[in-house]
Parts: C-alpha cells; structure tokens; sequence
C-alpha cells in the first residue's frame, strides 16, 4: 500500500504543496505563480468539500439505518470514542484543520476513510454520527499517517490537532482502534481505488 502514497490525489501531493509554497518565498511573484497558486487552492478545496460529504453521507447512512447512538459510557471498549456533546464548529471546519495541520498526503485521508468503515463494520456496538465522527477520524487518520508517511508527529501533536484532551488520551484512541481492526492496516490497491473513488464521485465535480 505504501505505492498509494506517490498517488497524485486531486493532482497534489503534499510534498509538491509544500514545496510549492517554499518557493513561492524565495522567488519574486509573477501572474503565472498568483494563477499556480490559485489552481493548488481549489483542488485543496474541492477535496475538502468531497472527504466533507463523503463524511456526512457516512453518518446519513447510520441515521437511516436506525443506528445512531448519543453515547456509549456502559461499553468501555466503544465509549472512549464517544463525545457527550456536539461539536460547535462545523465537520468543514474539522477536515480543514487536519489537512492544514497534519502534515500528510491526501493519500492518509483516503485510508482513513477505508479504516474508518472497518470499524463500523467490525464493531456493531459504533454507529457514526456527530457524536463521534471527529475522535474516530481523527484516531484513523493518526493510524493511516503512520502506516503510509515516511515522517509523522508525535502523539501530543496529533492530540491538539484533533481536540484530544490529552496525549494519554490519543495513545488510547488508537490502541482501541487498533485492536477493533485487529491491527490490519494493509489495504490494497483495488480498494484504495474504491475509496478514493468515493471522495471524488461525492464531490460530483472532481
């Protein structure tokens, strides 16, 4: 799966956005650099937008299926991911701030998805919804980043990031994650396909 992360996803890697910043620093700014600057913008956005809705179809689907759960103190191996309110700022917002501030490909966003749907399917007893979808991506993408990435950060990074509490808190997310997956993280092409796929058909314009 490591293949996956060389993908240009939307066009960009994260390597090419970066360096594409770098140099827009240490060079003067012309008309093409404004207009490059502008393409690189936009398919930052529509990816937020297509992960955003794919996200939200997500947690639709649990609703219509008559599986949404507020809280689930009782269970400790499923509570833990479990919020006792919803968030104020919007899922936009949250998938925004992870792609500004996690460091990884598009690519770890995809696996993401992929875990996080093994997780419902394996786990019965979790049901997506707005209680929830904020520990569980950020939890699955901190598994994705670390399963593809060459760099990652530490623990206590990714805890701020996400809005974790505490670092002793992220180090349990993942372990209870990890364990639901039964510490499966290879995800081959075909189905990196699917799942990319899913991003950029729900977005309806990539």
């Amino acid at each position: 799966m490591a293949a996956a992360g060389k993908r240009l996803i939307g066009g960009v890697t994260w390597e090419e956005r970066e360096a594409h910043k770098r140099a827009r620093h240490d060079s003067p700014v012309t008309q093409s650099d404004t207009d490059s600057e502008g393409e690189y913008e936009e398919i930052e956005n529509q990816f937020v937008e297509g992960l955003t809705r794919a996200l939200e179809l997500m947690i639709d689907q649990a609703r219509e299926r008559g599986k949404v759960r507020t809280a689930v103190h009782d269970e400790a191996k499923v509570g833990i991911f479990y919020s006792s309110h919803k968030q104020s700022f919007s899922l936009a917002f949250y998938v925004r701030r992870l792609i500004d501030y996690c460091g990884c490909s598009n690519s770890a966003f995809v696996l993401m998805l992929v875990y996080m749907d093994r997780v419902l399917s394996l786990q019965p007893l979790i049901s997506l919804s707005e209680y929830n979808v904020h520990r569980l991506t950020m939890t699955a993408l901190v598994l994705a980043t670390k399963f593809l990435e060459d760099e990652v950060r530490t623990n206590s990074y990714y805890a701020r990031v996400g809005g974790i509490s505490t670092m002793k808190e992220m180090n349990k997310l993942e372990g209870a994650m990890l364990s639901i997956l039964n510490f499966d993280l290879y995800v081959d092409p075909e189905e990196f396909d699917i799942y990319q796929s899913f991003i950029y058909d729900v977005k309806g314009n990539f």
